[in-house]
């Protein structure tokens, strides 16, 4: 097996994606979930089994707290993100913190300041960057699977 990329991210209800660049340099997209569609220690499992093989990089987008949220939301956020650092380090990978601005401008993503239009953008990349995982991004919410996806193609290229 190649070298492994992990995306993550640990947005609202966020996502995870796995690319495996095989001896050809060729990628490809092996794994996609949603963090609620699949069980906690599952998903922390597969983060090991892949951070266990050499060469893994794991990029994560950092977050924080926005104005205006809602106390339970900002808890509920940080305990998502406390979830992906702690599956990250017992995996045993330094995880690189990729804010969004900068994987975003790195994959060629225009800022926009409207959001509905902004992660309408990730997924339509997403779809090209990976087609034949394009039905995985088609709707609104599957913008965390296309944003993981996109964080992991930016670890293979800048990180």
């Amino acid at each position: 097996m190649g070298t492994i990329y992990i995306g993550i991210d640990p947005g609202k209800r966020g996502a995870v994606a796995v690319l495996v660049e095989n001896e050809n340099g060729k990628t490809f997209l092996t794994a996609l979930f949603d963090r609620d569609s699949v069980p906690l220690i599952d998903l922390a499992e597969w983060i090991i089994a892949w951070g266990r093989q050499p060469g893994t990089v794991a990029a994560i987008e950092q977050v924080h707290s926005m104005p205006g949220q809602g106390v339970a939301s900002t808890f509920k956020f940080g305990q998502n993100y406390g979830e992906w650092l702690g599956m990250l380090a017992a995996a045993r990978l330094e995880p690189v913190l990729v804010r969004p601005q900068e994987w975003r401008k790195a994959m060629g993503l225009k800022p926009e300041k409207d959001k509905q239009k902004r992660k309408a953008a990730s997924r339509v990349l997403a779809g090209r960057l990976f087609p034949g995982r394009r039905p995985m991004f088609k709707r609104v919410r599957d913008t965390d699977r296309a944003e993981a996806a996109l964080i992991a193609a930016y670890a293979r290229w800048h990180a």
